[in-house]
């Protein structure tokens, strides 16, 4: 069954990209066979699939290849924005937190752009855990890599009996009955234990709704250090988990942040702006809104302050350059 796994994945990898009526018909019924190997196959399943130009350890049913494959400039504004990052600053002193590493796809990649950066790799499922170690160990980076095993929100969440559902490769947070969950932390206590609470470059936050949480978790270091911010800003996720998709902003207006740079999740530049500026807001209010109306459709936020001027520039400059 393992092997006709591995089959199947190949059959699906082909006819993702549905670049016609024909992939798009197969790619439907190779899926729906996909799941129906799935639940016949042991749960140490496993294959290896190459994502950002690094070969992946996944667990069976862990579909990013295939979302790759539909969309494959998804990743690439987090991976121009490390670049851009390495060029305005010291990039020996580059300190890029995820959270929600997953399998460390992006935390992997990104670490290939800075061969002198630190990177600190949250997630909160024990299982996508697993695979995050093998793979940093698989591409040689065990000494530039610190991992933590632990579920990131803020203050009030400590209290609450918090489980992680891992599905096809997301993990989505479930308010509980009190049970036993993963381990709860804010990002501040993760980063104080850590030792890089003052060094942190770079926050990168995928957590299925759950962002602005970790963010809230986080206000000193954003206080204090002001990283630059990249994070999911996905409408409907974060209704699902009672947040305001606008809710954040003013608390990040308060920590000293001022601009932000929209992308899609095709890897799109969608526009920027100010978020202490009616004008901004509104332009935010209206992304929200389309993105509600359009259920597959949602953003990555890049959030700066007046202090990454040059980087801002850079980045506008770049993005706009391509749009053209």
């Amino acid at each position: 069954m393992k092997s006709l796994y591995q089959i199947v994945y190949r059959w699906l990898l082909h006819f993702s990209p549905r670049k016609d009526h024909f992939n798009a018909a197969m790619a439907h019924l190779v899926y729906g066979l996909h799941n129906w190997v799935l639940r016949r196959c042991p749960e140490d399943t496993t294959f290896k699939a190459r994502i950002l130009g690094f070969d992946f350890l996944l667990p069976a049913g862990h579909l990013l290849p295939v979302y790759l494959c539909e969309n494959p400039d998804q990743e690439k504004p987090l991976l121009d924005l490390v670049a851009t990052m390495q060029g305005h600053g010291r990039p020996e002193d580059f300190v890029m937190v995820d959270v929600g590493a997953n399998i460390g796809d992006t935390a992997i990649p990104s670490a290939l752009l800075a061969p002198h950066g630190t990177f600190l790799c949250i997630e909160g499922s024990p299982g996508y855990f697993q695979f995050l170690k093998r793979n940093v160990e698989r591409a040689g980076m065990s000494g530039r890599f610190l991992l933590r095993e632990r579920l990131c929100g803020e203050a009030g969440d400590l209290e609450q009996g918090l489980t992680i559902e891992s599905n096809f490769g997301s993990g989505v947070v479930r308010r509980g009955d009190g049970g036993e969950g993963p381990p709860l932390a804010t990002l501040d206590q993760i980063l104080e234990e850590a030792g890089l609470q003052d060094r942190v470059s770079l926050i990168k936050i995928d957590t299925d709704g759950f962002d602005y949480r970790v963010l809230r978790g986080g206000r000193h270091c954003l206080e204090t250090r002001h990283p630059v911010l990249y994070f999911e800003l996905a409408p409907t996720v974060l209704r699902d988990q009672d947040e305001d998709p606008l809710g954040i902003f003013p608390m990040l207006r308060e920590c000293g942040y001022s601009h932000f740079l929209l992308y899609t999740n095709f890897g799109e530049f969608f526009g920027h702006g100010r978020i202490d500026e009616p004008a901004g807001m509104d332009f935010l209010k209206q992304a929200i809104d389309y993105a509600l109306r359009h259920r597959r459709f949602f953003f990555d936020a890049v959030l700066l302050t007046e202090d990454h001027r040059d980087l801002r520039t850079a980045l506008v400059a770049t993005a706009t350059r391509l749009d053209d």
